[in-house]
């Protein structure tokens, strides 16, 4: 059996810095002992959580460096220059627009909310956290900042991403009640429709921003002849119907088609030979279709449709806050859950 490592004194107490890192350094992971591993790891991500926040201040100085000064000159500009995403892009090898939404997170942490970003370089909350206070403050005032800070940051270790964030919204609407439909008409007015290939030779169409009475009326559309087609006989599970119809019905091959017509051509195509095997080309996996158990008779579990109502703030934050700025939309890394009970 291998020795374990005896780790350092106070390693569960030291904060990030230069000797923390040291030390972690110095640990080979595989030689930690079973009860000290945790140990190991809160302390790697407070060092993570002071590595971002160090990475983020210079993000912001970057943007401010005035690109007509001379050589070995520090120079800032109070305003950053337009393309200065540009030379982010070129430096970290991203595209313009992540190189945009790094720099509005860190413009927004460093000038906005200092606090915010004090308790990231102490290892007190990750990157994950940051984000949701600049997001969600940005179109606030310092004053109202200062004070949902104040109350926010002293727990926030010890909530998952989607207890702040439900923390954070109900703050907001307390301090500033309009910001909830700023919000939305924000998000409305930069709905958009986006298709790309998936690395598996797949297509991922998908639409942000909707109106949620439109979406769902939408959805409902597509889930109601799903369900039809496939009391009808239709091989595929309602999932692969779902998709299938939503296609149809915007490729236009469906156009001036009534309802029956619809489901006649729909059917048709999932039991035409395949030219390649032979076989029904709308054949499923049994297991796929035996799996399909929240698709129920009685229309619940959907996968297809918003759970909030119209005008409301769903707790996506794709499309409003710092996420948004430059035509960005935020990676769907942290917790979407809208309950303190919800963990990540």
């Amino acid at each position: 059996m291998q020795q374990p490592v005896v780790l350092p004194d106070g390693l569960a107490d030291l904060p990030p810095g230069p000797e923390l890192a040291v030390l972690l350094a110095g640990i080979d992971p595989t030689r930690v002992a079973n009860h000290d591993t945790v140990t190991v790891l809160q302390a790697w991500r407070r060092q993570r959580s002071h590595t971002d926040a160090a990475e983020l201040a210079i993000l912001a100085e970057v943007g401010h460096c005035d690109p007509f000064a001379p050589a070995g000159r520090v120079a800032r500009l109070e305003e950053a220059p337009a393309d200065c995403g540009l030379e982010i892009a070129a430096a970290l090898t991203l595209t313009e627009v992540t190189a945009w939404r790094e720099y509005a997170l860190a413009d927004t942490l460093i000038h906005r909310l200092p606090t915010v970003h004090a308790s990231l370089t102490a290892g007190n909350i990750d990157r994950a956290k940051a984000m949701l206070f600049a997001d969600y403050l940005e179109p606030l005032t310092d004053a109202q900042n200062a004070r949902i800070c104040a109350a926010l940051l002293p727990p926030a270790p010890d909530l998952t991403t989607g207890q702040l964030r439900a923390r954070l919204r109900r703050m907001v609407l307390a301090v500033d009640p309009e910001a909830a439909r700023r919000r939305y008409r924000k998000a409305l007015q930069q709905r958009r429709l986006v298709c790309y290939l998936d690395e598996d030779g797949t297509a991922t169409l998908t639409a942000t921003g909707l109106d949620p009475t439109a979406a769902q009326a939408a959805c409902e559309r597509v889930d109601g002849l799903a369900r039809e087609l496939r009391a009808a006989g239709h091989p595929e599970p309602l999932p692969a119907i779902r998709a299938d119809l939503s296609t149809a019905l915007q490729d236009g091959s469906l156009h001036t088609l009534s309802h029956e017509e619809i489901v006649a051509v729909m059917l048709a195509r999932a039991t035409a030979p395949d030219p390649d095997t032979g076989d029904p080309s709308g054949t499923g996996t049994d297991s796929a279709i035996s799996t399909d158990t929240s698709d129920s008779a009685s229309g619940t579990g959907t996968d297809c449709g918003p759970s909030s109502p119209s005008g409301s703030d769903t707790g996506s934050n794709a499309g409003t806050g710092i996420a948004a700025q430059h035509g960005g939309s935020r990676e769907q890394g942290a917790d979407d859950s809208d309950s303190d009970s919800d963990s990540d």
